[in-house]
């Protein structure tokens, strides 16, 4: 996270902000303008659950829950309804396998 974020939130007592114009709620723990070391940028475990709920159930596989909240954790929500359109869209129906395939490439940074 930013200084320019850090000092943001620290002037504010908004939960969300804007980071590359999605919002985002936050909390933020730790905060020390000197040290990057110590400052924390996290979702909410509610908002994390709520979205992976979303996510399960748009691909029906509520067996992917715990892989959906971690999708949610490290992708931005951009990057997340980008690839359920393509993975819904899918032509062969394996829409669940194509979506996780895209996150956990875009998890290492393959894409």
């Amino acid at each position: 996270m930013s200084t320019a974020i850090a000092q943001i939130l620290k002037q504010t007592d908004h939960k969300t902000i804007n980071l590359n114009n999605n919002p985002i709620s936050v909390s933020i723990n730790n905060i020390n303008l000197n040290n990057t070391n110590t400052k924390t940028l996290k979702l909410s475990v509610t908002d994390v659950r709520s979205r992976a709920t979303d996510i399960s159930e748009k691909l029906n596989n509520p067996s992917r829950f715990l892989f959906y909240c971690k999708v949610v954790w490290h992708l931005s929500e951009a990057r997340i309804n980008q690839f359920l359109e393509q993975s819904l869209n899918c032509k062969n129906g394996s829409s669940e396998r194509y979506f996780s395939w895209l996150c956990s490439k875009a998890m290492r940074g393959e894409i």
